[in-house]
């Protein structure tokens, strides 16, 4: 049976010298294998045709029936690692917390241990009269966050 320790052991082998990081695998038991592989600077699809082929050769002679996906993780996926959270400075950021508050705002900083969101102040009763909306930096630690999504804009 093919395992997620596997194929995360093959992928990371295999991206090892490149600008390319592991984001997630996972493998249902019916044979669905995803792949989940970012960069700072995008991936590109010959980095996933790349590694789809790396993948396929090394898997088991008896393990052909399997559905296999290499991609990046999109933006309908949350960001799951540090590295994610660096490469979307700047952006907009839907927040929802493990304790149910939920937060859009534009990621401003990246720690080890926490990020910092500028957002329109909660409190908005005390500047009902201004026109233009306050704005104020939450901090959030990665152990408090449930997820966090980037903000699709078009402009």
């Amino acid at each position: 049976m093919i395992t997620e320790e596997y194929i995360r052991r093959l992928v990371v082998e295999q991206i090892k010298n490149s600008d390319l990081f592991l984001v997630d695998v996972t493998v249902s038991p019916s044979k669905r294998i995803n792949v989940y592989v970012d960069s700072m600077s995008g991936v590109k699809i010959s980095d996933c045709v790349r590694l789809s082929r790396t993948i396929e050769n090394n898997l088991p002679g008896d393990d052909d029936n399997y559905d296999l996906e290499v991609s990046s993780p999109g933006l309908d996926k949350p960001l799951k690692l540090h590295l994610q959270y660096q490469k979307n400075m700047g952006r907009n950021l839907d927040i929802v917390t493990k304790d149910g508050l939920k937060t859009t705002g534009k990621l401003v900083k990246v720690s080890e241990d926490h990020i910092e969101i500028k957002a329109e102040d909660k409190e908005k009763k005390k500047h009902k009269n201004l026109k233009q909306p306050v704005l104020k930096n939450y901090v959030f630690d990665f152990s408090e966050i449930k997820s966090a999504r980037v903000v699709v804009q078009f402009n």
